[in-house]
Parts: structure tokens; sequence; C-alpha cells
């Protein structure tokens, strides 16, 4: 994936565009991810199943002339929030992206790309198992566990004005968790 986006050059893109957007609220899909469930921070549900992940995401849309398979957009996004845990966390990505008009104002489009995630480590909570899915490293993101992971989103957006659009995103990290968001999406 990475050699693809390698090879679109930065001229082909025609149109720009920037959004932020507030994280909001996780829903863990499996019993596995409540094994801590009940000492969750923010929890709206007593056994942690619904949590509020308060954080911002950026990215920065460029739509290129000409892609391979079919990509409208390529989106660069960084983000970060505080976890189930109340720990900082967040993720870097690149997300190429097909979108889909679904009426005159209302848009939907679907990211999928190499992401990187990371938290910090909660290898010092008590009760905390690790069961290998992160990696950690003294030289790399000292004190943070992470994972590369393909990663990829949904959104929903509504055409507020020509340059100006609200975005609901849905993060669908089947089978641990699910994740929304909602922002403003400036095209230029």
């Amino acid at each position: 994936m990475l050699l693809l986006l390698a090879a679109l050059p930065p001229a082909a893109a025609c149109a720009d565009a920037w959004g932020l957007e507030a994280l909001l609220l996780s829903g863990h899909a499996s019993d596995r991810s409540l094994r801590l469930g009940e000492r969750y921070s923010r929890k709206l549900s007593s056994d942690g199943r619904f949590v509020l992940t308060p954080g911002l995401e950026l990215y920065y849309d460029r739509m290129p002339q000409r892609a391979p398979l079919g990509i409208d957009v390529l989106r660069f996004t960084l983000g970060g929030y505080l976890d189930s845990m109340n720990q900082k966390s967040g993720y870097v990505a690149i997300l190429p992206r097909w979108e889909f008009p679904l009426t005159g104002k209302i848009d939907m489009s679907f990211g999928l790309g190499p992401t990187l995630i990371f938290r910090e480590s909660w290898k010092e909570i008590p009760g905390y198992r690790d069961d290998g899915f992160y990696n950690e490293s003294d030289s790399f993101l000292p004190g943070y566990q992470y994972k590369p992971i393909l990663g990829g989103d949904l959104d929903f957006r509504y055409r507020l004005a020509p340059d100006l659009e609200a975005v609901w995103s849905i993060v669908p990290a089947v089978p641990y968790v699910i994740s929304q968001s909602l922002g403003l999406r400036w095209s230029f």
C-alpha cells in the first residue's frame, strides 16, 4: 500500500481539504476488551461497554486527478485522545479513500490504509494482562505500546456550504472497539 501511495506524484492533486473532528465515544464490541471495564475512566455503562474517549483528529485530504484502484482521496491523519484507562493515546495514518454520493447534500467515504496506533503503556496498571497485541520498545516510542495495522474509517458528510461539511466518522475496529467522532471539513 505504501508503494501505491508513493507512486502518486504530489502535483497530481487538484483540490485539498482539512478536517478537524472531536473524538467522542468508544463502544467495546467484545467481552475480551472489557477485562478492566469496571475501572475505565468516563464509562457510560457500569461494565465499561461504552466510554467517552475525548480527543482530536486533524486530517489533510488530497484529491488526485488519476489514481490506481479508483482512489478518490488520499487522507493524512493525526489523532490524539485519552483512552479507556485515561492514558494518552493516538494514531497516524495514510488512508486512501473511496467516495460515494448518497443524496445532493450527503456523501459517504470509506478509507483503508496503513495506520500506527499507540498508547501510554498499560503494563503498570494493576490487573492488566498483556495479550501480545501491542509492541513495546525502549528505542521506539519509549513508555508507549504501539502497533502498525491496516486501519480504516467510514465518514458521512453533510454539505453545509459549498466549501464546508459536517462529518460523522465511525472507526469499526472490530472485534475490539467501535469509535465515533464529529467534526467539520473545509475544502479549498
